[in-house]
Parts: C-alpha cells; sequence; structure tokens
C-alpha cells in the first residue's frame, strides 16, 4: 500500500505541516525493514529537510506536526 503524502496534509506553511496520520503506518523507519513505508520517509521526500515534532505509535492515528526546516524545528521542540 503507498500513500499520498500530500492527502495526509491537513495544515501547512512555510515552517510547518500538519497531517493525520493513518494507523498502522510508523512514524519513523522500523530498524528491521529496509523499505517499510514510514510518515519520516514520506516527508522527506515531500521537504528534503522535513524532521518529526513528535512522534505517535504505529497503530495510533492522530495529527502528527513536522517541522520543514532546522530553525521550525528547534523552535516548536522547546515549548
Amino acid at each position: 500500500m503507498r500513500l499520498n503524502f500530500k492527502d495526509l496534509i491537513i495544515f501547512e506553511n512555510d515552517d510547518y505541516i500538519l497531517i493525520n496520520k493513518p494507523p498502522h503506518v510508523a512514524s519513523l523507519d522500523e530498524r528491521q525493514a529496509d523499505n517499510s513505508l514510514s510518515i519520516l520517509r514520506m516527508a522527506k521526500e515531500y521537504a528534503n529537510d522535513a524532521q518529526l515534532c513528535h512522534r505517535l505509535d504505529k497503530e495510533t492515528s492522530g495529527v502528527l506536526a513536522i517541522a520543514k526546516n532546522p530553525v521550525a524545528y528547534r523552535h516548536l521542540s522547546m515549548q
């Protein structure tokens, strides 16, 4: 199954992307799977400097904040 990252976006500006993460999709790359689907991998294909500001468990759905640049990531991580 291949998700379209753009279909997950619920808000985007110059610094952040908010997505609706579906269940059963990993937030980060899984160590044991070489080509597993992850939100981080899709986000980096969409915006090269993308970093997850937090994570949700693989089985959990919900809003996930992604920073589009290092400055935005640092700003949100300090909150």
